[in-house]
């Protein structure tokens, strides 16, 4: 990287020995000297100043220049960014990207307590992401997702809700005997196909009955969400091929 300099050069008016005068440079410091200066004048008349350059001596080592937007600066001037706080780097994305989470979950509810709400959980999830250590290196796009997931998980429960509201109309009406004697069947059928699992798929299985959304039951299981993912689908699996009692959701 070249540097450029500015550089004057006024006539000091002490005489060399060989009678001509010297010319000393002012201004900032240059990664070069003059060891020797002279003032003449060439055949035709004109004058030429002569300067024989060397490097800076070893008492003054050349300083890296970087240039900025503002200045140019000594690399050694320079220091590394601290690395943010969980608080602050949360603090840092709800300036940059909260208008944005609030206008994705608004478009996909139109209901705008709805959006708030998605959008509050969105960044609590963010700053237990980065309070675990890990900082997404695009918060808006991981912030997107999670407001688009947290918006289809809560769509989910509500269409669990809404079909299970008759059967709990129901439950006010008295039970004939055989309907009584069915559902025990069932119950006792789901609990022997339930043991069959293991006691996280049990855990994982209840959750999502429960209305827990995948990336909820992961965090709580501590695995990955894809490994939930899987995990669930063979354990659904099994199920089916054992009591064919709970319906293909997907987490």
């Amino acid at each position: 990287m070249c540097v450029g300099r500015t550089h004057r050069h006024v006539v000091t008016g002490r005489k060399n020995d060989r009678g001509l005068a010297e010319v000393a440079p002012q201004g900032p410091p240059s990664i070069f000297r003059a060891s020797t200066t002279r003032q003449g004048a060439n055949a035709d008349g004109r004058p030429f100043l002569q300067r024989n350059l060397s490097p800076e001596p070893a008492g003054h080592p050349m300083m890296p220049m970087v240039a900025t937007t503002s200045a140019v600066v000594p690399l050694a001037g320079l220091s590394m960014l601290s690395t943010l706080s969980p608080d602050d780097y949360v603090t840092n994305a709800h300036r940059d990207h909260a208008a944005m989470v609030y206008a994705v979950a608004l478009r996909a509810t139109r209901d705008p307590e709805l959006a708030e709400d998605v959008t509050q959980e969105a960044f609590v999830r963010l700053l237990t992401e980065a309070r675990a250590g890990r900082f997404p290196d695009k918060a808006g796009a991981w912030l997107y997702r999670a407001a688009t997931n947290l918006v289809i998980s809560r769509a989910r429960r509500a269409s669990v809700a809404r079909r299970l509201a008759p059967r709990l109309a129901e439950g006010n009406a008295p039970d004939e005997p055989d309907r009584v004697a069915l559902r025990n069947e069932g119950r006792r059928e789901l609990n022997r196909a339930l043991m069959t699992l293991s006691g996280v798929e049990r855990r994982a299985l209840l959750m999502a009955a429960s209305g827990a959304s995948g990336l909820e039951i992961a965090a709580r299981l501590a695995m990955s969400h894809g490994a939930t993912r899987a995990m669930m689908c063979r354990a659904r699996a099994r199920l089916r091929e054992r009591a064919a009692l709970l319906p293909d959701q997907v987490a």
